[in-house]
């Protein structure tokens, strides 16, 4: 029985490296898809206005909204298309501030990346575990909320760093 939870949770750990991988893929493309779109100098003005009144805005504000963004980010298969679509407006501002909108990636992928993937894996193995009537080994949940919970805790004491500096 032992053997049977190791090989299930070496499995979960290889298709945990291949969705983490596909995830960065799928969001270092949407940044460059909002990179590359064409637009005109009236919508890059709006978002550089936008932009310098965000980042003026009081810490409490800020925090909440972060807050907020991150938690519809930990919402498995919603937060990857969610990030999806911030990366592109990530991108987007990167015509008007380049390095900042880099940063701002770098920072929104170390935030949100594994949460998304385990919320997202852990989801699916019980979906496919309850939809086939496949029994999981017993203390198979265990690890894996385990990681999943001190996933989002890595995450949130991250964004209270980053949003305290």
């Amino acid at each position: 029985m032992a053997q049977q939870r190791l090989i299930i949770l070496r499995w979960y750990g290889s298709l945990r490296l291949y969705l983490l991988l596909s995830t960065l893929l799928a969001l270092v493309g949407s940044y460059m898809l909002g990179y590359s779109l064409v637009l005109p100098s009236s919508y890059l003005s709006m978002l550089s206005s936008e932009a310098a009144a965000a980042a003026s805005m009081p810490f409490l504000i800020r925090l909440i909204n972060g807050l907020i963004a991150l938690v519809i980010a930990y919402i498995p298969y919603a937060g990857i298309g969610w990030m999806s679509y911030n990366m592109i407006s990530v991108g987007e501002l990167g015509l008007v501030h380049p390095l900042q909108s880099v940063v701002q990636m770098f920072y929104l992928m170390i935030l949100t990346v594994f949460p998304m993937v385990d919320g997202t894996l852990l989801t699916t193995v019980l979906l496919v575990s309850r939809l086939s009537k496949i029994q999981l080994p017993t203390n198979f949940m265990r690890p894996v909320l385990i990681q999943y919970s001190i996933s989002i805790g890595v995450s949130l004491v991250l964004f209270l760093i980053l949003i305290s500096l």
